[in-house]
């Protein structure tokens, strides 16, 4: 067995460099969110910055004594030193001013060795007969924390941000995203916009999966590329109901096997298309963690690129190393807070659905159609925080009953225009939603709304 003897990377001259600066100015506590102890390579560093942080949480000022007089009350003087060795941390400071750029060498070592470890234990892993399925994922979220430690955050400049913007609003399609099908809709979104979290709601069996559906066919046929993650469905029963919105066949036929030799030449016709020219990429399994769709998303986007990414649906997701004390609530907070950046970080638009609570069933019965209101939104209220739109799917009733295929498309929230409501059509046989016209709508409600400013 080879031992390698080589010493991991580390820079103790930056190290002494980012604690002596705290003795000289105030503006060094401006990297404590930058640097963890971890971060540091030797075990001495660590012990320092971590009475550093203590003192500057409890606002109180840091120097030689006062440090030395944290770490005897943790009993880690000795270990470090003594106060010998923190007052000598002073003389490795050049200037204050380039305490930023020293933590940055010392967390690009922690990186460094970080991704020393990381190969270590993948080829650990390899060695005793470990599946890739199980090592990869974990190894590619390791990876992107390092990375994401690495990517210095700032500003844009004045110049940046006027060029920025004129490439965006003077382009030949103006704001224009990834288009839904449905034109009240995309007039209304200008399309699902790069880097914006969508979110379609509905109750139980109203029709949200076959919108969602529509939604992504339809920009596949634009040429775009969409991932959906399917946790409801296997992944065969949703490309027969894209076989059914395509070839116009009845979704039940085909199930039954009584579709006919025509309408299956259409069927084998479409799925030909699907597989010579479509960028349509399905995951159908169940108990996602986020982290897993962020691993396959950023797959998808480098391997064939990505515009459109579909999850169905928020409720199925579940977080796999959640806190213990972390109640319901929490979690579906930090799992949209998730998708959100994730759809920053790609820059692409994701759709995510969502389910409502029984209050919008209760409310209809005591006041007919009764439109969804934001707060319904099933475990957690920081969904419409996190969202930049949110729709509603409404089926329409009467007093003697449901208005068979007569639902409605309500915008709630848009956080870069107007609102809206879209009459919809649904088509059971083909499950497939068409625009209804205005004088047909079932509800008074008003069509033209104020814009949001939030």
């Amino acid at each position: 067995m080879n031992v390698d003897m080589r010493i991991a990377p580390h820079n103790l001259d930056a190290e002494c460099a980012v604690l002596g600066a705290f003795f000289l100015t105030e503006t060094a506590e401006k990297i404590l969110p930058l640097l963890q102890d971890e971060h540091f390579y030797d075990p001495r560093n660590q012990e320092i910055y971590r009475a550093i942080r203590t003192l500057c949480e409890n606002q109180r000022g840091v120097d030689p004594l006062t440090i030395a007089e944290e770490l005897a009350n943790t009993g880690s003087l000795d270990r470090v030193g003594g106060i010998g060795y923190v007052s000598s941390l002073e003389q490795y400071v050049i200037h204050p001013r380039n305490t930023y750029h020293h933590a940055k060498i010392v967390l690009q070592h922690f990186a460094a060795r970080n991704m020393i470890r990381m190969s270590q234990e993948m080829s650990e892993a390899g060695y005793v007969g470990k599946s890739a399925l199980d090592v990869l994922p974990a190894a590619m979220s390791k990876m992107q924390r390092i990375l994401d430690q690495q990517t210095e955050s700032r500003c844009a400049d004045p110049s940046e941000l006027a060029q920025d913007t004129w490439e965006v609003l003077s382009a030949e399609q103006g704001c224009q995203g990834v288009l839904s099908g449905l034109d009240r809709l995309d007039r209304c979104l200008y399309g699902f916009q790069p880097g914006s979290l969508n979110v379609l709601a509905a109750r139980p069996s109203v029709g949200k999966t076959a919108l969602a559906v529509q939604f992504a066919r339809h920009a596949v046929m634009d040429g775009h590329s969409v991932m959906i993650v399917e946790m409801e469905m296997p992944k065969e029963q949703l490309m027969a109901r894209m076989a059914a919105m395509h070839t116009g066949t009845s979704l039940k036929l085909l199930r039954e096997h009584r579709a006919g030799e025509q309408a299956m030449l259409k069927v084998r016709d479409f799925l030909g298309l699907v597989q010579n020219t479509w960028k349509l990429y399905i995951n159908d399994e169940c108990g996602l963690d986020p982290v897993d769709i962020e691993t396959q998303a950023s797959i998808i986007q480098q391997k064939y690129g990505l515009d459109l990414l579909v999850v169905d649906f928020l409720q199925l997701l579940n977080l796999r190393n959640k806190d213990r004390s972390m109640n319901r609530n929490l979690e579906i907070g930090h799992i949209t807070w998730r998708l959100k950046k994730l759809a920053r970080d790609l820059n692409i638009p994701i759709l995510l659905l969502a389910q409502l609570s029984r209050d919008v069933e209760k409310r209809a019965t005591k006041i007919l159609n009764q439109r969804p209101k934001l707060s319904d939104l099933r475990d957690s209220g920081e969904i419409e925080q996190h969202a930049d739109v949110v729709m509603f799917l409404h089926r329409l009733t009467k007093p003697d009953g449901n208005v068979k295929g007569t639902v409605d498309l309500l915008v709630e929230k848009h956080r870069q225009g107007p609102l809206t409501d879209v009459p919809l059509y649904f088509l059971g046989g083909t499950t497939e939603f068409y625009p209804r016209g205005d004088g047909e709508q079932a509800h008074s409600a008003e069509h033209s709304k104020p814009y949001r400013d939030d």
